[in-house]
């Protein structure tokens, strides 16, 4: 029987290489889990875009938004506190809020004769319709950087 004593300098090397290998294997770990998290938000955060531009889009195509179609905004994006910072939060409350003004105004013009009175509610209609078709690139400005899966 043959037994051979290892070299100690060679089960250094080994033990070294072992240790570079796990940390390397650590480090990789690391960086998977950080991605997959990523991921999660992102299927998340996503309904949560398509929800504001849908709701955009309507208000702007039909210049009017039934009551319903806000309140369904409002469920769509009920994770907004959790999934974004407060600007993006703010942002949806006032999209929200622009759109029930928006209903209201043109509630209280319907049924008031021409005029003054009638010609003013038309005048805020047609500046909350003009804030609404610009908010396509504002959303885009502000939810985008959330649903970068990437990071530079």
């Amino acid at each position: 029987m043959n037994t051979q004593s290892a070299d100690p300098q060679a089960l250094h090397i080994l033990a070294a290489a072992i240790t570079v290998v796990g940390a390397i294997l650590a480090i990789l770990q690391y960086r998977l889990a950080a991605l997959k998290w990523r991921l999660e938000l992102y299927d998340k955060r996503y309904p949560v875009y398509l929800a504001t531009m849908d709701y955009i889009a309507a208000v702007v195509r039909d210049a009017k938004i039934p009551l319903d179609r806000s309140f369904q905004f409002l469920r769509e994006s009920r994770d907004k506190e959790f999934l974004f910072g407060s600007e993006v939060q703010e942002y949806l409350k006032e999209l929200y809020k622009k759109g029930i003004e928006l209903r209201s105004c043109q509630q209280t013009y319907e049924s008031l004769p021409v005029g003054a009175e009638r010609s003013a509610h038309v005048e805020k209609e047609a500046a909350i319709l003009e804030w609404f078709a610009t908010q396509f690139e504002e959303c885009k400005t502000l939810l985008l950087p959330y649903l970068r899966i990437w990071q530079k």
